[in-house]
């Protein structure tokens, strides 16, 4: 999704409040007069096209802070393959990648169980 067009004094506000600071502080951090700060922040918030700013900041926030199953079986590659590493850290990287990857499931067995169900039919008549 586009993000909405601000003015630099709105994005900073944005940027500064998605980043734990609270409306007040971020008001006047971005330019804007402290006089009526509490309300004028609050009134800011209330924006439709600030709280969707602030929505696709957070969405993006949360994509970056997850790491893909790539991500994640490079990071334990390189792990179980650096000789500098423990050998127990080593052998549970390649432990944790074969899970991963599904090395340890069973093989995969079809049951048939049209006999059985009629050999139980015929027993029954």
């Amino acid at each position: 999704m586009e993000l909405p067009k601000l003015n630099s004094r709105q994005r900073k506000f944005c940027h500064l409040y998605s980043q734990g600071m609270t409306a007040a502080k971020a008001y006047v951090q971005a330019g804007y007069s402290p006089n009526g700060v509490e309300a004028s922040a609050s009134q800011l918030l209330g924006n439709p096209k600030i709280s969707l700013y602030l929505k696709e900041l957070q969405k993006k926030a949360e994509n970056s802070a997850i790491c893909t199953r790539q991500e994640v079986l490079e990071g334990l590659s390189s792990i179980a393959r650096d000789n500098e590493n423990r050998k127990l850290d080593r052998i549970s990287s390649y432990a944790a990648i074969s899970k991963l990857q599904g090395f340890n499931e069973p093989d995969k067995l079809e049951v048939n169980a049209t006999p059985l169900t009629q050999l139980i039919k015929d027993h029954l008549k």
